[in-house]
């Protein structure tokens, strides 16, 4: 079915990329709400008035009670919150935001919940319950996941190459588990997969399906009448933009999966390409190769690759010995040419990771060989001036 973009939906996003304040943003959502329920669509969009930012908290949401609040956003608020019966246990208990009764955030929000119903992985954090509260406001309860976003996760404990690419590949098993299933996550980037750290090993934990999609369809794709340009842009393929609204299939997951990727491998030095600003621009520009980040700017490949355990030379050949190829075709621009699946792509970085410890294995054989042939010579050359 073809599907009109609305010149309201990209209100919100252009708001996103030019970095406005969370308040421009917020009456952006609603408004982008509240002409999905049926308000024309005019030249102006006008933005209503918003609840006051400073909202009090609920003391209990259904059998939890609420402790404190982890994070809100235009449409929704998550609260650490906790359970005493039959079973004592923290969680991140999600409820829509009060005074938004939209039928179209509600479709969403169960789309959400169904989704995450469908997956059980040791990566993507898990469903524990739903329900609604007393205003029929619907509430789920999910797997409470302390943890730090995988870049800055990876770049404060300053793991090196391999460690990252196995985190990654982990990432891209239970993105692939989603697939599986017949679920699109919509939203990955690095503050959606958190890594919490398990006796004594680092975990990482995919979070937050709010745009998920089940059997390829989004909330509007079961009522509404217009499909909206939603996601945080950096992180988007071309086809979240495609006219008559987005075209979405498991590449588009494994587009933003390559943009993490490429962010684990250089880090800050990203940013001497100019890709990230504006990040509207990036999302549907080429995307450069991982070692022309570290060729951009050398003060900054220096630090990234100093924060990986080697010099800028050694990470430079590991970048163009096959993780190059890896990124750029996870970030193809087309999807017929982009990497087919998460699978595929993680095993990819698994290839990558093991022939470097191959070629590791083989480099101090070598060294030892050699090593032996030099005391072997100079024995013999003992032996033959003793006789």
């Amino acid at each position: 079915m073809t599907r009109t973009l609305p010149k309201a939906a990209l209100f919100p996003f252009l708001l996103a990329a030019a970095g406005a304040p969370a308040q421009a943003r917020e009456q952006a959502a609603q408004q982008l709400v509240a002409q999905a329920d049926g308000a024309p669509d005019t030249a102006a969009p006008t933005a209503p008035a918003l609840a006051p930012q400073t909202l009090s908290s609920p003391r209990f949401i259904g059998p939890y009670r609420v402790l404190r609040e982890l994070g809100a956003g235009g449409m929704g608020r998550v609260f650490l919150a906790e359970s005493e019966a039959p079973i004592r246990r923290r969680v991140a208990l999600k409820v829509i935001r009060e005074g938004l009764f939209s039928p179209r955030l509600f479709k969403q929000f169960d789309v959400e919940r169904q989704a995450l119903a469908s997956l059980e992985h040791d990566h993507i954090a898990r469903l524990y319950d739903t329900g609604a509260d007393s205003d029929g406001r619907p509430w789920m309860a999910m797997e409470w996941i302390e943890g730090e976003p995988i870049a800055s996760y990876c770049e404060r404990r300053e793991l090196d190459l391999d460690e990252r690419l196995r985190l990654f590949a982990q990432v891209a098993r239970a993105v692939d588990h989603m697939h599986a299933r017949g679920v699109l996550h919509g939203d990955l980037k690095p503050d959606n997969i958190l890594v919490t750290e398990r006796d004594g090993r680092a975990t990482p934990k995919v979070i937050d399906l709010g745009l998920a999609r089940v059997g390829g369809a989004a909330a509007s794709e079961h009522g509404d009448d217009t499909e909206f340009v939603m996601g945080t842009p950096a992180y988007m393929a071309p086809e979240h933009f495609a006219f008559g609204g987005p075209q979405l299939d498991e590449r588009s997951d494994v587009f933003a999966l390559g943009v993490v990727l490429r962010e684990l491998l250089v880090g800050d030095a990203e940013k001497g390409t100019g890709e990230l600003k504006p990040m509207w621009h990036g999302a549907l520009a080429p995307r450069a190769a991982p070692s022309d980040a570290l060729l951009a700017n050398a003060s900054l490949g220096e630090t990234a690759a100093r924060r990986r355990g080697m010099g800028r030379a050694k990470l430079l050949a590991r970048l163009r010995s096959g993780l190059d190829a890896v990124v750029r075709r996870a970030t193809n621009l087309d999807p017929e040419r982009r990497t087919r699946s998460a699978s595929v792509l993680a095993r990819e970085v698994e290839l990558a990771v093991a022939d470097h410890a191959r070629a590791q294995v083989l480099r101090r054989a070598a060294v030892s060989l050699g090593a032996a042939a030099s005391l072997g010579a100079a024995l013999g050359a003992l032996v033959t001036h003793l006789v």
